[in-house]
């Protein structure tokens, strides 16, 4: 089982590294999200954004490595991914402009989450049975 958390979790991690390349420009930031950037300052905001995107899917690559780190990076993966469902929600409660990349994003979260949820569930549990 070990083998499998490691495998997602490596899988999840290379899911965050992707919107890594948003920060070489607007012009692949238009490609990632669909959405047109006119504000320098949002611009580098989402540059930024896709910076630490890389540094979080790296280190849930390196937590994937070793099993005493999964439970860390499950919850940390999880984390990620049902905030920005979450965040998603709300922003489709206000506006129903969500272009298909920005939806494309939302169903892989949803999936992402719902797996990161189960083997985070079942971590813990095998844990908690240890202990007792």
């Amino acid at each position: 089982m070990n083998v499998m958390v490691g495998v997602i979790l490596a899988a999840v991690g290379l899911l965050h590294t992707l919107p890594v390349l948003g920060s070489l420009g607007v012009a692949y930031l238009h490609k990632l999200y669909g959405i047109d950037i006119d504000d320098p300052q949002i611009e580098l905001l989402l540059r930024h954004r896709a910076v630490l995107f890389g540094v979080l899917g790296v280190t849930l690559m390196m937590l994937s490595i070793e099993a005493k780190y999964h439970t860390v990076g499950l919850l940390i993966g999880f984390v990620s991914t049902v905030s920005f469902v979450a965040l998603s929600v709300v922003q489709q409660s206000v506006t129903s402009s969500i272009s298909p990349q920005i939806s494309r994003v939302i169903t892989i979260d949803i999936i992402c989450s719902v797996v990161l949820f189960t083997l985070l569930s079942w971590t813990l549990w095998v844990k908690f049975r240890e202990i007792v």
